[in-house]
């Protein structure tokens, strides 16, 4: 939003940057809208309400809002040359929700690390309650509205422009915030997942291969499980990283560049990259259900029977298995009566 808010019309006309961007968006508003109802559906509602089910859940629910409103704003925004007429209130409660959407998403994966861990390395101690982990929940909402607050006090609608931005991100009140927003939710996220998964390896690794003898199946069982899950969760905030960050890189050297200088120059290419790394950035709702159906095969199934895939093979299978008995009955008349 502080490139989006400097931003100058170079062509009059639509560009092929532009519709690709729009294409692209398009994409993850059907995505992101299905694959995280289905996903809401089969965590929240046909499993048990276990922990890790219930962070999963909650996650799509986040993911949900963000692939609604991110990618519906962004078309809009570049489709109308970031006019915006809804009105003032509009302008500071809705453009924000993106923002606050992704730093939940970010706060629910460090439960997914803590409630991991505590199942791993402390095997025996007592897990995390359902109810603490709504608790936490929670308290990630606060702490996404509190960490998003200066933008939407900053953000405001020019009247006389009919544009809805920062007007100006030089200002102390909107630079320095964003600047810590940078290290505590980028930095700290970064640090806190990758100590938490270090120490799972750590416990899979220096556990003795013959520990497992003297567990029961059930144990056996729960402990293949976490492992799944945790390479589920390795997967989920690889790929949450990957595509988050780079843009708050940008967004953070733009900041910094004014805080020490003059600022960058606002450029064609500039932006070009900024919008780009929006889309990917914006992907990040979407890509959860897929990693889900790529690994988690409970819900690949539940995808499949519901896309009515396996009703599908099954009456091909016995339509070939009649077939071939036909074939087989027709040879063995022949053979007997000639």
């Amino acid at each position: 939003m502080s490139l989006n808010a400097t931003k100058t019309n170079f062509e009059e006309s639509y560009n092929v940057v532009e519709i690709i961007i729009v294409v692209l968006f398009s994409i993850i508003f059907a995505l992101g809208t299905v694959g995280n109802f289905f996903v809401i559906f089969y965590f929240g509602v046909k499993l048990r309400p276990a922990v890790p089910e219930f962070l999963f859940c909650a996650l799509a629910v986040v993911d949900f809002f963000a692939s609604v409103f991110n990618p519906l704003l962004y078309v809009y925004w570049t489709l109308t040359r970031y006019k915006w007429y809804f009105g003032y209130w509009a302008c500071k409660f809705l453009v924000p929700i993106g923002t606050i959407a992704t730093t939940m998403s970010g706060g629910i994966f460090v439960v997914l690390s803590f409630d991991r861990q505590r199942t791993i390395v402390y095997p025996f101690k007592r897990h995390f309650k359902l109810v603490y982990i709504k608790l936490s929940i929670f308290l990630i909402l606060i702490y996404a509205l509190v960490m998003n607050a200066h933008y939407a006090l900053n953000i405001t609608l020019n009247v006389e422009t009919n544009k809805c931005g920062v007007p100006d991100t030089r200002k102390k009140a909107y630079l320095v915030p964003s600047i810590f927003y940078f290290f505590i939710n980028v930095c700290t996220l970064f640090v806190v997942i990758n100590f938490t998964n270090y120490r799972i390896f750590s416990k899979m690794v220096n556990q003795s291969p013959t520990s497992t003898l003297f567990l029961g199946s059930r144990a056996k069982r729960r402990k293949k499980d976490n492992y799944r899950i945790i390479r589920l969760l390795i997967a989920l905030t690889t790929v949450f990283f990957f595509l988050t960050v780079p843009r708050d890189i940008l967004q953070f050297v733009f900041l910094m560049s004014w805080s020490f200088g003059k600022g960058l120059s606002i450029s064609k290419s500039i932006l070009t990259l900024n919008s780009f790394l929006k889309v990917i950035n914006v992907a990040n709702s979407c890509m959860n259900p897929l990693i889900y159906y790529w690994m988690h095969f409970g819900f690949k199934r539940f995808i499949k029977r519901s896309c009515g895939i396996k009703s599908k093979l099954l009456i091909r299978g016995r339509t070939s298995e009649f077939n071939s008995t036909k074939r087989f009955s027709m040879a063995s008349l022949k053979n007997n009566y000639g």
